[in-house]
């Protein structure tokens, strides 16, 4: 009878503790944050381009549609369609409607992004990496683009970090040799370019929209030789 006793009274502090498993359960933790976004979330986002210095994607988030908290890089966010974004950071949340066009600075953070507008989320995601910026650089205010041919290029965005510059030309038209900080170029258009460096055989090259490519600081002309409007954004970084 005191044996049965005993065994009533362990099963009963099991219970109470929860069982084995229940003991050796650990707490619940917090929410998880995906490292790498374009991994969590392959539906909507893909990497355009990657290298040392930068890494290129693409969003696409229809209405309802969202991510989950990621980390994000210091980065450019350039909108390619008008869209409404709730944005969670943290316990802060706000929603803000971009148009296409529109260009702005995020330092690093880890956040949440959902689409609650009723259209289509399309943006250009422009990450710096942590290595440091190689090449020699004409300054931190080069005579870029816009200041030497502001007839063809305007300044998006100027930060401590990044200078943004669009770039239009038709065809025929042509930017006079000017300096560049370190540089992603994203095609917004179709077009055919030659690009000229100081010393340098002409380069002449096809883009289609969406392409990207990098170029080390330095000075260059640009041409448009091709049958259609040349349009592409500049993503010049100083660190």
């Amino acid at each position: 009878m005191r044996a049965r006793s005993h065994l009533i009274l362990i099963t009963s502090l099991l219970v109470a503790c929860g069982g084995p498993d229940e003991q050796e359960r650990p707490p619940p933790s917090a929410t998880a944050v995906a490292e790498d976004i374009a991994a969590a979330a392959a539906d909507q986002v893909s990497v355009l381009f990657e290298n040392d210095f930068v890494r290129v994607m693409n969003f696409t988030l229809e209405p309802g549609e969202g991510l989950p908290t990621h980390a994000g890089h210091p980065r450019v966010v350039y909108s390619l369609a008008d869209y409404r974004l709730r944005f969670t950071e943290g316990s802060t949340t706000e929603e803000v409607a971009w148009e296409e066009g529109d260009v702005h600075w995020h330092g690093p953070d880890e956040h949440a992004v959902e689409n609650v507008g009723t259209t289509t989320a399309r943006f250009l995601v422009v990450a710096r990496t942590d290595t440091r910026l190689t090449g020699e650089s004409p300054g931190p205010d080069p005579e870029d683009a816009a200041v030497a041919d502001p007839d063809h290029a305007e300044v998006l965005l100027d930060t401590d970090d990044v200078r943004v510059v669009r770039v239009t030309l038709a065809p025929g038209e042509a930017q006079p040799a000017h300096q560049g900080l370190p540089r992603l170029v994203y095609s917004l258009t179709s077009y055919t370019i030659r690009y000229t460096e100081p010393g340098g055989e002409p380069l002449e090259q096809s883009f289609q929209p969406g392409d990207a490519h990098w170029h080390e600081a330095g000075e260059h002309a640009v041409e448009n030789i091709g049958a259609t409007e040349a349009r592409f954004a500049v993503f010049q970084f100083r660190r």
